[in-house]
């Protein structure tokens, strides 16, 4: 016997009847999909509302030129053409503080001269015009600068003057604006313009950040493999990480990972993680460098999510950040000070032989159980990539058996029927497994065969209950030798 779905046993009309059955050819493979989520300023995209992002450039239009959000996409789809990647803005908090921070200017020029002045990484030159008939004012240099910092349209900042104080103001609210680091000087080739002196003070004062949890209101069921967030106030990353944890439950399964970056010494990015505990949450160290969190998140993110399409749980050492700027000479992470953060749950880059960040390992903050017991059996982040591969690839795997009956072992039916049993539950897990063995994803067929039960359920008899002990491959981290020389 046969079984059809669409080919009825009761046709008299001659003819040549064949119909298709996909459900034995499908790979289970599904395209990554990222989400970002962040501040916009204005753009063509209302808040909250799910925007598709196919060029770089787009999210500009949608979220604003000076919008965070619109940075993130581009740096995320310089890295990654291919995930599917939708953006989620969020307006100012009403209650919400734009973060400030200003350059003071004093003197009066005696010579021509450029200020070099950087926001966020960028280089703003000044071009102070002098001359000895008509040397130029602090108060004059401050409006020339003011100009300089306003024609940069994609800075996530404005300024204005005031004597000769330049304040600059984030382009939207809350403490993330905190992040946008002000500088001077910070090239070989930058001197300060005879007769004027310029002070700096820092970014400070935003507050108030916008709810995340209205903008996870809007991601429905569909799944993010990725998620990377701008809001990385304590608060907002905790609302994250309940909610990926909640998205992980066995019946809703949802999974995928949560990015957020923090820039600060050794002991400020201690600190941080010490309130983290999440397998589904990465947080990035960035360090001392210049560049803007928001931005370490999305380029980190788009780099693992194609990592993540290629080769599930290979490492991710030595991929590039290419918009992440190093930190000043001499204030990078020693090797001892990286691998302390790893411990403490802190994702580490390092610099490649032309100073240059590329991603050096990517643990998550999950460091204890629910005992409060050290765990590092979901401290890396691929085996939570792998452990998301599992359950994809086995809901995938069998879907195709969803029109099968289920009879006890031994029942004997036509050749044809769709009938599945406990023994066939446990084949197809025996070939499940080999799939995946030939990814490189899981080894040690022996062991995951002698741990395999499946067994029919005693009072749901359409139900039947599974137990799997995948093991993951490992990834190739460290060689440590012992060169015993003979002379």
């Amino acid at each position: 016997m046969v079984s059809f779905r669409e080919i009825s046993n009761n046709i008299k009309t001659p003819g040549q009847f064949l119909e298709f059955d996909p459900s034995g050819a499908a790979s289970g493979r599904e395209t990554h999909v990222a989400l970002l989520q962040g501040y916009r300023t204005d753009g063509s995209m209302a808040e909250l509302t799910p925007a598709w992002v196919v060029g770089e450039l787009d999210g500009y239009g949608y979220f604003g030129e000076r919008s965070m959000l619109g940075a993130m996409c581009e740096r995320f789809r310089k890295v990654n053409k291919n995930a599917k990647l939708l953006a989620i803005a969020h307006n100012d908090d009403p209650a919400g503080v734009a973060a400030t921070g200003t350059f003071t200017i004093a003197g009066t020029s005696t010579a021509v001269g450029t200020i070099a002045l950087y926001i966020a990484g960028k280089r703003i030159p000044v071009l102070i015009p002098h001359t000895d008939a008509s040397p130029v004012s602090a108060g004059a240099a401050a409006i020339l600068a003011v100009a300089a910092v306003n024609a940069e349209p994609r800075l996530p900042a404005t300024a204005s003057a005031s004597g000769g104080a330049v304040t600059v103001t984030c382009a939207w609210t809350g403490p993330s604006g905190n992040d946008i680091l002000l500088a001077k000087n910070t090239r070989q080739d930058d001197a300060d313009v005879p007769g004027l002196t310029v002070t700096v003070a820092a970014m400070s004062g935003g507050a108030n950040p916008a709810d995340v949890d209205a903008g996870i209101a809007v991601y429905g069921d569909t799944r993010y493999d990725t998620i990377a967030s701008g809001l990385n106030d304590p608060a907002s990353i905790a609302k994250m990480e309940a909610m990926i944890a909640a998205r992980w439950n066995g019946e809703v399964q949802l999974e995928g990972s949560v990015f957020h970056a923090m820039r600060g010494s050794h002991g400020t990015l201690t600190t941080a993680a010490a309130s983290r505990n999440a397998f589904a949450g990465v947080l990035i160290g960035a360090g001392l460098s210049p560049t803007p969190s928001w931005i370490w998140a999305a380029q980190w993110a788009a780099e693992d999510a194609a990592a993540t399409e290629a080769d599930v749980n290979a490492p991710r050492l030595g991929r590039p950040l290419p918009d992440c700027l190093p930190p000043p000479s001499g204030s990078e992470f020693t090797r001892s000070e990286r691998n302390l953060l790893l411990k403490d749950g802190i994702a580490t880059y390092k610099l490649d032989g032309g100073g240059n960040p590329v991603i050096e390992n990517i643990v998550t903050t999950y460091t204890t159980n629910v005992a409060g017991v050290a765990d590092d059996s979901m401290e890396d982040h691929t085996t939570v990539r792998a452990m998301a591969w599992t359950r994809q690839s086995w809901r995938a795997w069998y879907a195709r058996f969803g029109d099968n009956k289920l009879g006890d072992d031994g029942t004997q039916v036509d050749p044809g029927v769709k009938l599945m049993t406990p023994t066939l539950v446990k084949a197809n897990a025996l070939a499940w497994f080999k799939a995946g063995e030939r990814l490189g994803i899981l080894e040690n067929f022996d062991q995951f065969k002698d741990d395999l039960v499946a067994l029919r359920d005693e009072i749901d008899v359409n139900r039947v209950n599974a137990l799997i002990k995948p093991d993951y491959i490992n990834k190739f981290g460290v060689i440590a030798t012992v060169a015993a020389f003979r002379r």
